[in-house]
C-alpha cells in the first residue's frame, strides 16, 4: 500500500510542476516577475530540459499520438537572471546524479 500511496503522490506533484514548464501562459506571467522569480524559474526550466528534449524526440517519431506546446526554453524571457537560473539547472543534472550514486 506504501508504494502505490508514493506513486500517486509522485504523479500529483509531476502534474502540479508541469504548470510551470516553459511555454505556458503560467510561465510567461511568471516570467515577468523580479530578478529573484526568472533565476528560479530558469533553474526550473534547465531541470527539465533533459526531459522535455526526450518528450520533444517522441513527438518528432510520433507526431499522431503525442501533443503539446511545450518548449525546453522561455523565449520571451532574455533576461540574465533567467539565463543564469536556466544554466544552473541544466549543468546541475551530472552532480545530482553523482550524488545520488555516491550514497551507501
Amino acid at each position: 500500500m506504501k508504494r502505490i500511496a508514493k506513486v500517486v503522490i509522485l504523479g500529483g506533484l509531476a502534474l502540479t510542476l508541469t504548470a510551470c514548464i516553459a511555454g505556458t501562459t503560467d510561465s510567461a506571467q511568471a516570467a515577468t516577475g523580479p530578478a529573484m522569480a526568472q533565476m528560479v524559474l530558469g533553474f526550473w526550466h534547465g531541470l527539465l530540459a533533459p526531459f522535455l528534449i526526450l518528450a520533444e524526440l517522441a513527438r518528432r517519431f510520433f507526431p499522431a499520438s503525442i501533443h503539446f506546446s511545450w518548449t525546453a526554453y522561455q523565449a520571451g524571457v532574455v533576461g540574465f537572471p533567467y539565463n543564469i537560473g536556466y544554466c544552473f539547472g541544466l549543468v546541475s543534472w551530472p552532480f545530482m546524479i553523482w550524488a545520488r550514486l555516491r550514497r551507501p
